[in-house]
């Protein structure tokens, strides 16, 4: 027999639960248990017996009452007897069924749980809580322990509506906005077990004091946090409900459900913060910040219908400088959040949000320069530096509205503290302005500014590099930031005022020499001076801290492709710039009416086209060593086979081993002979003797030690003809510059006393000038002058090691005497 006939007539099951949730105390030891609760208000309970034992039937006592435990996120239905014990955990909707088949008598709480619940808004996912009364809150802390949400707090005044569910008893219906589980919900289940509770929870929320009260059908109700500075020493941070319609917004104290701002939406600018979804109102002259309570899948809450693109608001974006309108900001920079729309831009300080100044855009001029925002206007010059690290897409945002033009070298000039100012430059020096241009705030002579010097790597958004000037009142050094361009058009009008005087009193002929030896300079340093940065180069690779293999490997792709690139830029320099030396010789004697033969820079150009297959013979030379080397491993530091080298090298043994002349530009023409490096090849035999050892080692190691093999060989080829070669290049290179003009001085002879012949001479040396002044590239802070002086440097120990080599050539006067 089964429990189904232990059933009376018309009687129905309505649940059925079998072991290990219902347990038979004596039981048989293989016989099935089941446990039926029916529509009749009864519970049996079978024992089937199995094969051996005996069947059995029991039946709940009706006087005794079930115990319903929240637990595990379901209601567990306990019941205990003599003879049996049962623990069923059922969902909501089956523990319903049997609540409304047996009624609430037969069922008590346990006395622990008078304050459990059940919470959910899905009816597939219920969570088990414990609940609290206190104030106008029910606070919700939930009991499941995978649950990662720990509470929730329900604000009975933000409650919309309550009903009692009719599917269950004691289940509230509650329409309010929560997060729960990660969601935004606008409705929850409450189910209350304990009757009396329920009652209680009831009737609070049904005489509680409600935002809805006061609401009208057609507002939308937002509970938000209000904040605002209203000026230095009062600012508000309230709870508050934003009441919205079409027309009108109303903000409500949370507190007391007093109206403290009800404006019409066309008295009010509404800005949007992309990165904390905060929504902020510009209501008079202050800005509102509104954070919503629930933020619903992230969105922004937005009150007027605009394209919230076209209003952003951009918290710490950056910094600003400078003055507007006459009124200066500050002496140094200010960290602000800028409300930005197509029309108006408006300045708060990061930490008040109090408006620092505004300006409208139809009135000024915005110009970029990578992260800088310039505005231009009436009695206005001001700097906006974008933070782009934390503010990239703020920034293209704020581009669109604004649309900046490109910075097209505006007179701007930056103090130490990033301050911009305007400058004019007169005949004495330069002048700077703030934002009033009738008051000068700053002033250097041209004397001062002729000794510049700059340091690009220390750059001011795309254009500005810092430069250092002394002040003459305070013999102080100076920074400031301005382009490389404009900073070359100040030094160049810098040497002319200060320089014209002096030089236009000189003979024709003087001038001539010195224009002479300006151009010696431009092409000397176009020739060698990129050659001599890829040597000092070479010790960055040492500085870095870079693992061996990895260091020797960027090295030779330094080494390689500089190279590479070099031997290409003699041909290109050989070929061009004699062509635009003749250009300019060509276009200056059409001036004055007279022709000009074209050739003595054909002859030139020759020339240098010679000495450039000389010098890519001697570079090939290196790059072909560099051509073997694969991936580079090598046994021993690269580093300690330089250092050795260098200590049986050139450097220490008193030689040098480098000749050439010195430049005629720099020593009047006295130098020594040019003898031929072939003549000292002898004295690099400690070298050679190494090498040769190395090429034999080279037969018996292995790869890695080849690779080692020509990557020294390649460092001290290179080393050679930087060291010996280059001094000699260069006095041929000189050589040809000189005897090139001391043609074309003929050519001019007639003519030097020409005012016209003379202005243009000056100003070729001024731009000689200034080219050297201002540094490599944008990445560099030497100087083309700092490495022209690198290059003559060589051209002198070049010659101190000529004297020695002619003095242990001389025979000694105490030689012994021959008897007559």
């Amino acid at each position: 027999m089964g429990v189904q006939d232990h059933l009376s007539y018309g009687e129905n099951v309505i649940f059925e639960g079998r072991a290990p949730e219902l347990m038979i105390d004596k039981g048989s030891s293989f016989g099935v248990y089941t446990l039926v609760i029916t529509d009749k208000k009864r519970i049996i309970v079978h024992d089937s017996g199995g094969f051996f034992g005996e069947e059995k039937v029991y039946f709940f006592p009706a006087s005794s009452k079930l115990k319903v435990q929240l637990k595990d996120d379901k209601v567990h239905l306990v019941g205990k007897t003599v003879h049996y014990h049962f623990d069923f955990p059922l969902d909501l909707i089956t523990f319903s069924k049997i609540y409304k088949a047996f009624g609430d008598s037969y069922f008590g709480i346990d006395s622990t749980q008078t304050q459990h619940c059940l919470i959910f808004s899905d009816w597939d996912y219920t969570y088990s809580a414990e609940y609290l009364i206190r104030n106008q809150e029910i606070i919700i802390r939930f009991l499941g322990s995978e649950q990662k949400q720990k509470s929730l707090v329900i604000d009975i005044s933000e409650i919309e509506s309550l009903n009692e569910d009719e599917r269950i008893d004691n289940l509230l219906n509650l329409k309010v906005k929560v997060k729960m589980a990660d969601q935004i919900v606008d409705t929850i289940f409450l189910y209350v077990p304990h009757s009396p509770n329920k009652l209680k929870i009831l009737d609070l929320i049904k005489n509680r004091r409600s935002i809805y009260n006061i609401a009208s059908s057609d507002e939308s109700v937002t509970p938000a946090k209000l904040q605002s500075q209203l000026n230095k020493e009062s600012k508000i941070d309230y709870d508050v409900y934003v009441l919205d319609n079409q027309q009108t917004l109303r903000i409500v104290l949370k507190s007391n459900l007093q109206t403290i701002i009800s404006k019409s939406k066309s008295e009010i600018e509404e800005f949007y913060n992309h990165k904390s979804k905060q929504t902020v109102l510009k209501i008079g002259g202050n800005y509102f910040f509104v954070t919503p309570k629930y933020k619903e899948n992230k969105r922004i809450v937005q009150f007027k219908s605009q394209n919230i693109d076209d209003f952003l608001f951009i918290e710490h974006i950056g910094w600003i400088s400078g003055g507007l309108e006459g009124q200066s900001l500050s002496e140094q920079r200010v960290k602000i959040d800028m409300a930005v729309s197509s029309h108006h831009i408006d300045f708060l300080e990061t930490t008040s949000k109090l408006v620092k100044t505004g300006f409208d855009i139809e009135t000024h001029e915005i110009v970029k320069d990578n992260n800088l925002l310039l505005v231009f206007g009436k009695d206005s010059l001001l700097c906006v530096e974008i933070d782009e690290k934390y503010h990239y897409f703020e920034y293209q945002s704020l581009q669109k509205l604004v649309n900046p033009q490109e910075y097209q070298e505006q007179n701007i000039i930056f103090d130490k503290y990033m301050v911009p100012y305007h400058y004019t430059q007169s005949n004495i020096g330069l002048a700077l302005y703030r934002e009033n241009i009738d008051q000068q705030a700053k002033f250097y002579s041209n004397k001062s500014l002729g000794a510049a010097k700059v340091s690009p790597d220390n750059n001011y958004g795309k254009s500005f590099c810092r430069f250092e000037i002394i002040d003459e009142q305070t013999s102080e050094k100076v920074s400031h930031y301005i382009s490389l361009k404009s900073l070359g058009q100040i030094i160049y009008n810098a040497y002319i005022d200060s320089k014209s005087s002096l030089l236009m009193q000189k003979t024709s002929k003087v001038m001539y020499r010195s224009m002479v030896r300006q151009l010696s300079d431009l092409l000397i340093y176009e020739y060698f001076g990129q050659l001599i940065a890829l040597y000092n180069g070479i010790n960055d690779f040492y500085n870095k801290d870079l693992k061996e293999n990895e260091r020797t490997a960027n090295l030779v792709s330094y080494l390689y492709y500089g190279i590479q690139s070099q031997r290409k830029r003699m041909d290109s320099i050989s070929v061009y710039l004699p062509g635009m030396l003749n250009k300019i010789e060509q276009d200056m004697f059409k001036e004055l009416g007279k022709p000009f033969d074209d050739r003595y820079f054909k002859e030139l150009q020759q020339k240098l086209l010679g000495i450039s297959n000389q010098m890519k013979g001697s570079l090939l030379e290196v790059e072909n060593n560099l051509t073997h080397l694969g991936v580079l491993i090598p046994k021993r530091s690269s580093k300690e086979l330089i250092d050795e080298r260098r200590k049986s090298g050139y450097k220490t043994t008193g030689i040098g081993l480098a000749v050439g002349l010195g430049l005629t530009a720099l020593t009047g023409g006295a130098a020594f002979p040019v003898l031929l490096a072939p003549a000292f090849m002898a004295l690099n035999t400690s070298n050679s003797t190494k090498m040769m050892q190395l090429q034999e080692d080279m037969k018996t190691e292995n790869e890695q030690k080849r690779n080692e093999f020509y990557l020294l060989k390649a460092l001290d080829l290179y080393d050679h003809f930087i060291e010996t070669m280059l001094p000699y290049y260069v006095s041929r290179v000189n050589d040809a510059i000189f005897e090139c003009y001391k043609k074309i001085a003929r050519i001019y002879a007639p003519h030097l006393d020409n005012q016209y012949l003379k202005e243009a001479m000056f100003s070729r040396i001024a731009e000689i000038y200034t080219y050297k002044k201002l540094p490599v590239d944008q990445t560099n802070s030497l100087s083309r002058e700092e490495l022209l002086t690198e290059i003559f440097e060589s051209i002198e120990g070049s010659n101190e090691s000529v004297r020695t080599f002619e003095s242990s050539l001389k025979m000694p006067n105490n030689l012994p005497q021959l008897k007559e």
